[in-house]
């Protein structure tokens, strides 16, 4: 198994965007290495895909690329086997894939998966696909913390109210960015709709 983890600078901290590569081929998760490498990237990379499941766990990755065709378990045996865990948590899931085929594509996006990347890989294609897919990642953590710290502050009591108005908005995994900032946008007008005053509290910190 090769296993590499690495950062712009060498260090880790919670800035950086974790980054998992599984890719059977050496040569490819170098080639995606060098494309994605930066300050603000860190990346594990593994070539046994029988460990995607522990070091997935262990380096609670961002983005995940996952390449399609492996000795087992391959890419759609992986999406299955993390398919609970990722229902509890948004991390996107970009499938690597020689395989222009229907059928490949449409069981991974069946499994959780979020986008393709065609190799031979395209490289402004690779950082775009990977930046967007980082930006709504942080978009839906964000939503995810506001809606956490809105509970502890308002309590069990009020929230149950609140859903029971239609004035919270539940966001969960396979969420787009315009969803989710959809659901922002909805929610903060039905609460102004609801209490005008309230809201301009509530913004301003009062």
């Amino acid at each position: 198994m090769v296993e590499r983890s690495g950062s712009g600078d060498g260090r880790r901290n919670c800035t950086l965007n974790r980054i998992l590569i599984i890719d059977d081929e050496p040569a490819n998760i170098l080639l995606l290495e060098t494309i994605l490498g930066g300050a603000d990237i860190e990346i594990r990379s593994i070539t046994d895909s029988r460990q995607t499941e522990l070091t997935f766990l262990e380096f609670m990755p961002d983005l995940m690329l996952l390449d399609l065709h492996m000795p087992e378990p391959d890419g759609l045996e992986i999406l299955r086997q993390l398919r609970g865990v990722r229902s509890q948590m948004f991390v996107p899931v970009v499938v690597l894939t020689a395989d222009t085929g229907k059928r490949a594509r449409q069981s991974a996006l069946v499994l959780g998966a979020d986008d393709f990347l065609t190799k031979p890989f395209d490289q402004f294609e690779v950082r775009l696909r990977v930046r967007n897919l980082l930006r709504t990642r942080a978009l839906y953590v964000e939503l995810s913390d506001a809606r956490s710290a809105l509970e502890s502050r308002l309590g069990e009591p009020t929230i149950k109210e609140l859903r029971r108005r239609g004035h919270i908005v539940e966001v969960g995994p396979g969420w787009s960015e315009g969803r989710l900032t959809a659901a922002s946008r909805v929610g903060k007008r039905r609460r102004a709709a609801a209490n005008p005053r309230g809201m301009q509290g509530y913004a301003a910190g009062r």
